[in-house]
């Protein structure tokens, strides 16, 4: 429950930092749906002489999918946005994220984060033994028996929050 709540928590302050990357994608996105809708076009000039049945299922289809990888490309921008943040932001971030961590596991053991934030994880983790591993940011936390596994990673926290907001995404992308 508690996990849940700080992991909301965290996942709010991502939604608020995405909210801003989102308003910079709809642009673009519209950009690329117009561009879409052109290629939309063509593809129907040459489909035409195919079966009116043929047509729509193929069209249906396309459609569905330049969503998907629409709706894709918002939340891998944001997985971006969490990899490149910098400074204060960053710090702000992983300390939440410790905070949360270590009321989850009561003998914490293994920290384990990407190469490029062991400096940082270091100061919030005093004590532990810090271990590399790819991911593209945040950190897990492991307790010392090897039992209790606590998952921070920017992908796993970015698959969390698309599991519970890809609806009102499409929504509010697609007004549907």
């Amino acid at each position: 429950m508690k996990a849940d709540k700080e992991a909301q928590g965290i996942l709010g302050e991502g939604r608020r930092e995405g909210d801003k990357t989102i308003e910079a994608t709809k642009k673009r996105l519209k950009e690329y749906e117009n561009a879409m809708k052109i290629e939309i076009e063509n593809a129907l000039g040459q489909i035409n002489m195919r079966s009116q049945a043929v047509m729509k299922k193929q069209l249906k289809e396309f459609a569905m999918n330049t969503k998907k990888e629409m709706v894709e490309m918002v939340y891998n921008e944001f997985l971006d946005y969490l990899k490149n943040m910098k400074g204060d932001e960053r710090t702000r971030i992983y300390r939440k994220m410790a905070e949360s961590t270590k009321s989850q596991i009561s003998k914490p053991g293994v920290v384990y984060v990407r190469k490029d934030d062991i400096a940082l994880v270091k100061k919030l983790f005093r004590g532990l033994e810090i271990r590399t591993q790819e991911m593209e940011g945040g950190l897990m936390l492991e307790s010392s028996d090897g039992k209790e596994l606590v998952d921070f990673r920017f992908e796993t926290l970015v698959e969390l929050l698309k599991g519970r907001t890809l609806k009102s995404v499409s929504r509010i992308m697609f007004g549907e």
